[in-house]
């Protein structure tokens, strides 16, 4: 991840994929509460900070191509904007999706 990247307040676009990355740093997402739009796929990311919830305004976030063994999905149901979620090839189903995700209303 590009250093001092968090400091980019006013982004609304952020594509990291297919950038071997492990792990998100746990400031990167405090300031960029604009965002809209994140990819994250094609990563080897087993889970995403605490701090996710702040993307108050994210409307598309693609976590394909993850493992996300240790995500345990809680941030996603601060994302209220959330239109659209991508997470295939990752270790979650349909399953194993927490019933939270149900008040995402626009998802």
């Amino acid at each position: 991840v590009p250093e001092g990247l968090e400091k980019a307040k006013s982004l609304l676009v952020l594509n990291l994929s297919h950038n071997k990355i492990e792990s998100i740093p746990p400031t990167l997402f405090v300031q960029l509460t604009d965002l809209l739009f994140l990819d994250l796929s094609n990563n080897s990311l087993e889970t995403l900070p605490p701090q996710t919830r702040r993307l108050a305004n994210l409307q598309t976030l693609i976590l394909n191509d993850n493992p996300l063994g240790l995500f345990q999905l809680r941030q996603l149901p601060s994302l209220q904007s959330l239109e659209t979620l991508h997470m295939r090839n990752t270790q979650r189903t349909l399953a194993n999706l927490p019933t939270s995700l149900d008040t995402l209303c626009n998802l």
